[in-house]
């Protein structure tokens, strides 16, 4: 049997539409960590979310850093009245390395 996703879990949140994770690649279709970090920062800035989460991982079989940004947006409700949460956080690996904010981590 497949993995039954928690209640707003990245997987239960991408089948309602209301997350989408972006890789940022280079010229040579590598993933980029500098410039997805780069991009995160300027969404924080400038766009409305409930949360954007900077996933960096190292399980690509050759080893190298990757880097996922994933965009969360808040359920909307008939009335359109939405209000966004502002979160974020940074996630290396699996492992939570820092909440309410953005790291860089950058590829040895």
């Amino acid at each position: 049997m497949g993995e039954s996703p928690s209640s707003d879990s990245i997987n239960d949140l991408r089948r309602e539409g209301r997350t989408i994770g972006y890789q940022v690649v280079d010229k040579f279709g590598k993933s980029d960590p500098r410039m997805a970090f780069d991009l995160a920062v300027y969404w924080k800035d400038y766009i409305n979310y409930d949360k954007i989460t900077l996933y960096y991982d190292t399980f690509d079989p050759s080893g190298q850093l990757t880097s996922t940004i994933f965009l969360e947006m808040p359920e909307v409700p008939s009335s359109f009245d939405v209000s966004y949460k502002y979160d974020l956080e940074t996630i290396y690996n699996g492992e939570l390395q820092a909440k309410n904010e953005l790291l860089e981590i950058l590829p040895d």
